[in-house]
């Protein structure tokens, strides 16, 4: 009985170290199924994570320079775009544009930098301040060639600020010139229509000339000369600049170049105004021989572009916002 119940117990006891043997296979199974699946989840998150984030890093790195159009067989040109009104005030004005072209300048992977234009013109002195600003940047940068490109209109400032490339390329139906200078507004002799009810204006001044032009008063023939002459020597300055960037390419007389009119696209052309027809495009495919472009223009504000990325764009115009919004500038083929 004592050997039964010996043998008994140390049966027991080996089948209760088998059961532990296979717990711990058991366990170091699950335990490496689990490492592996760990192992996957973990490849799978940072795939995802570099799907996500990949294009943003590329164009992070691309903007720092780490990453350069070389890597893709080819040069680059750098773009800026001037749209609208030429004004201290507006996204057109020599604050907000000078620093774009200065980067433009200094991307030293491109060849050149093309300036798209669309505007009507505007103050004088933002129009030299940028003129200014291009032909310095060019003796800075000699070897990079400015091309500029008018899309509805380069007229009057705009036209200004276009002799400070090398060449201007138009569309046929493009507005070019108004190489003029015009001062306007409304006059009302207010004497007449409220001095019958007794009430007057009155207007205390130190300096004789200090109420000149006042549009409440009779128009007083001194006050308009005054205009004028300021007017011909804004215009002088104006005409200096055509006369410095067109040179003899002007195929037309001064006294018609410089009457203050317009032209479309392909008159003006014709006059020596413009050196031909094209577009942004056609004008870094013909003149530098690439396809690449980077976008180095004002970018609107993230507050600016929350009405237009809920408005009516599409996926693709949407995505190129949020990569401006990090990168600063877009990057696109052309």
């Amino acid at each position: 009985m004592e050997n039964n119940k010996k043998l008994t117990t140390e049966d027991l006891a080996e089948k209760m170290l088998e059961l532990m043997d296979r717990d711990h296979n058991l366990r170091e199974e699950n335990l490496k199924h689990n490492k592996a699946k760990l192992k996957h989840a973990r490849i799978r998150t940072y795939g995802l994570i570099m799907v996500i984030s990949g294009p943003f890093i590329f164009y992070l790195l691309l903007y720092m320079g780490i990453v350069t159009a070389s890597w893709f067989g080819g040069d680059r040109v750098a773009l800026v775009s001037i749209n609208g009104i030429i004004h201290a005030e507006k996204t057109a004005s020599a604050q907000k544009v000078l620093p774009a072209l200065k980067k433009a300048f200094e991307d030293r992977y491109s060849i050149g930098v093309v300036i798209r234009i669309n505007s009507p013109g505007g103050s004088p002195v933002q129009s030299d301040l940028i003129y200014g600003a291009i032909k310095n940047l060019r003796e800075k940068y000699p070897e990079k060639r400015v091309m500029m490109v008018a899309e509805d209109s380069v007229a009057s400032g705009a036209y200004w600020i276009a002799m400070s490339g090398n060449k201007l390329y138009v569309n046929e139906s493009s507005a070019v010139g108004s190489i003029g200078v015009i001062s306007e507004g409304f006059g009302i002799n207010l004497e007449e229509y409220l001095g019958e009810y007794g009430i007057e204006r009155r207007v205390v001044t130190a300096g004789e000339n200090k109420f000149r032009y006042d549009m409440f008063s009779p128009e007083n023939p001194e006050d308009l000369k005054k205009i004028k002459s300021i007017l011909e020597k804004v215009h002088d300055n104006f005409k200096q600049r055509v006369i410095e960037g067109r040179g003899d390419r002007i195929k037309v007389d001064h006294s018609v170049a410089f009457s203050g009119d317009y032209w479309i696209g392909t008159d003006a052309v014709e006059m020596g105004l413009a050196d031909g027809i094209g577009s942004v495009q056609s004008v870094v495919l013909k003149e530098f021989g690439v396809s690449t472009v980077v976008d180095y223009s004002v970018r609107p504000t993230f507050y600016d572009n929350i009405g237009k990325t809920f408005g009516s764009q599409s996926a693709e115009e949407w995505y190129l916002d949020i990569v401006s919004f990090f990168t600063g500038h877009k990057v696109y083929a052309m």
